[in-house]
């Protein structure tokens, strides 16, 4: 069971919030992370609610009765007792009053296509202020499951031949095919068949859609699944089967502690933005497309746990096999997609944890014109498919304080189908993703002004990159500064490509911008590796400086890619007019941790990749200071003196000595 104990809501709510407006300079650097180890208190009622009485409906799904009035935790006698289903308490038919009201939901499994789903209703009256917040949220520190799979539908499980057990469904699938399948939270050893014939080896599994049979070759560490759990989702679904959806116009509302599963979505929403929503410390996971989709205004997401949705793109590459994988167009829906709609954004998108997605991990997208948009802080994004990070056609957006990493890239993670070099070297490449990447897909946005900083990206194929599908754009009112970019990989996969800082097809376009202070270090013998690849259309003209950068690429003598020719250090700053203090060396990283956060158990890694910077290292008072736009590190340390290169301050000895001098380049950035 995952835990956490959350910074109360209604305290961190109020922090940012100034007159009505939120105010995210406030929010701190290193904002805490989620953590399951920690235990979970259930919310009480908004401070100041105007609710008086019966402000909690209780659910309970092993001893509540839809026939009670749901207006207590246990029966009282009567019909006083919790409500059995989450259709009932969210009966789309049913008006309420819920301003300064609750929902506690009892730990269990709640099966949301069968029993109703938690339908989020505008016919209902919501709050106008935090007092009146409605707040969904589980009872106690038992997970709350909400699941939109079929597998309510599994009969008792019967030995078919060997180590093949056979469930049929006592209803259907509507008309639907089963399509992936996950016993006991492992969604890797399960690969579909077209016939039971081909089911032959650990983990193969056929549907028989005209008798709705399932057919399993179970691993011999689980026999017979009769007692175990079996998740069986399908493809097929649109955005709302989902076991959470929003009607328009449902504000202040915070959904807390629960775990959506088997669904298109997890949350889905339907038109208009929300306003002042807080999705916290929730779990997504086994959801066909995105976790969430949903058009947000003032309102979090934070503390959350997102881990292998865009199911569709499981195994690796599985569409299209036909073509053994050569041409591949799954899996590309970002795990958390946050839209902006009415003009009026700033959307919190911190503190969650991402973790073999099959899509973009965190996507945000929409015409944005507050400013700021979004703020990516403090993320850990982990082994996602294609992208960690992708703003898309938007502006306005600060992504910062994350830790960006791919941890390997396996053949055996491919579709089975996926058989010809070409086709595994495009999948390989989607595997090794890349970490950060501001893209213009809708090409009439205007993409402007992004702010990354601070972020540490490791052993992705690119780390910092953009792309610009067509004229006008660029980097365009944009700050790079005091990120870590490692890259340790002894041998790269084939046809996996390996770039620092990468910029393609800018158009010349660049105004405005800066990208200093960073850190590339390309640990590794690969001469493929480039540290920086710039293949702008253009010259790279005075709309971007590069300056007070360290670079180390020891296995490649010519690691700058300038417009398709590769040039050393000295070369490239002769052909391109920057980086004229940059450093090229080892910037002699310590790889002392005190502690190991729960979530690099995930990477397989504790202490080693912590990348802070020794006494030695040239990286120290040789920054440049960037406190018009931030003034702390990774950590959230502040920057003082004259700054470091890269995301981490250095934090022993005496603090250098103050720097008074503003900084000569750049000079008089605006935001426009």
């Amino acid at each position: 069971m995952k835990k956490i104990l959350l910074f109360p809501v209604f305290v961190f709510f109020n922090l940012i919030i100034f007159a009505g407006i939120f105010l995210f300079a406030g929010i701190p650097d290193a904002y805490a992370i989620y953590d399951p180890t920690v235990l979970y208190v259930a919310p009480g009622l908004p401070t100041g609610t105007p609710c008086a009485s019966n402000c909690t409906w209780y659910v309970d799904g092993t001893n509540g009765n839809d026939g009670w009035d749901g207006l207590a935790a246990t029966f009282q006698g009567g019909n006083n007792g919790p409500w059995k289903t989450i259709g009932k308490m969210f009966d789309r038919y049913t008006p309420r009053e819920v301003r300064g009201k609750r929902v506690l939901i009892k730990g269990g499994r709640y099966y949301t296509r069968r029993d109703g789903q938690m339908e989020i209703n505008n016919n209902w009256t919501y709050g106008t202020q935090e007092s009146e917040r409605f707040i969904i949220a589980a009872y106690d520190n038992t997970e709350v499951i909400l699941d939109h799979s079929f597998s309510y539908n599994l009969g008792a499980w019967s030995n078919y031949s060997g180590s093949i057990w056979k469930s049929t469904m006592t209803g259907n699938m509507a008309g639907k095919i089963a399509d992936y399948l996950v016993i006991n939270n492992d969604f890797k050893t399960y690969r579909p068949k077209t016939s039971l014939g081909n089911v032959t080896a650990e983990g193969h599994w056929y549907f028989n859609a005209s008798d709705n049979t399932l057919y399993v070759w179970t691993p011999t560490a689980i026999g017979d699944p009769s007692n175990d759990n079996v998740l069986l989702g399908t493809f097929s679904d649109g955005g709302w089967d989902s076991p959470v959806k929003l009607q328009s116009g449902v504000n202040y509302v915070t959904l807390q502690h629960l775990t959506m599963q088997g669904g298109d979505q997890g949350i889905y929403d339907q038109g208009s933005a929300h306003n002042r929503m807080i999705l916290s410390d929730l779990v997504m996971r086994f959801n066909t497309k995105q976790a969430i989709s949903i058009n947000l205004n003032d309102s979090e997401v934070r503390n959350s746990y997102f881990w292998a949705n865009a199911m569709r793109n499981w195994p690796r590459a599985r569409w299209n096999t036909s073509s053994n994988c050569e041409y591949i167009n799954s899996g590309g829906w970002p795990t958390i997609y946050a839209s902006g709609s009415g003009y009026s954004n700033n959307v919190l998108i911190s503190g969650n944890v991402f973790w073999q997605n099959g899509g973009e991990s965190i996507g945000v997208g929409g015409v944005l014109t507050s400013n700021p948009s979004f703020i990516v802080d403090g993320n850990v994004v982990g082994d996602s498919w294609s992208v960690g990070i992708y703003p898309d056609s938007s502006n306005n957006v600060i992504i910062r304080n994350n830790y960006v990493t791919v941890t390997e890239v396996n053949d055996a993670d491919m579709a089975d189908e996926c058989t010809t070099a070409l086709g595994k070297q495009k999948v390989r490449r989607r595997m090794r993703s890349v970490g950060i990447m501001i893209g213009d897909e809708d090409p009439n946005n205007n993409v402007k002004h992004f702010e990354i900083y601070n972020n540490i990206v490791v052993n992705t194929g690119a780390a910092i990159t953009t792309y610009f599908e067509s004229n006008p754009n660029g980097l365009i009112d944009s700050v790079i500064s005091n990120n870590t970019v490692i890259h340790n990989i002894g041998i790269l996969e084939s046809g996996v490509d390996c770039y620092g800082l990468s910029f393609n097809n800018s158009f010349g376009d660049n105004n405005n911008s800066v990208i200093v202070g960073n850190i590339v270090y390309f640990n590794n013998s690969a001469t493929t590796c480039r540290a920086v690849n710039y293949l702008g259309a253009g010259e790279m003209d005075s709309g971007v400086t590069w300056d007070k950068n360290l670079y180390y690429a020891p296995g490649n003598s010519t690691p700058f890619n300038y417009k398709g020719t590769s040039y050393s250090f000295s070369n490239w700053k002769t052909q391109t007019g920057q980086d004229a203090n940059s450093i090229n060396s080892n910037p002699q990283f310590t790889m002392v941790e005190t502690s190991t956060p729960w979530w690099k158990t995930l990477f397989g890694t504790s202490g080693d990749s912590i990348y802070k910077l020794s006494a030695s290292s040239p990286a120290i008072n040789a920054g440049s200071n960037m406190s018009t736009y931030y003034t702390t590190d990774y950590s959230g340390n502040s920057r003082t003196g004259i700054w470091e290169i890269g995301a981490y301050e250095y934090g022993s000895g005496s603090p250098p000595p103050p720097d008074t001098t503003p900084p000569a380049n750049p000079t008089g950035l605006t935001v426009n």
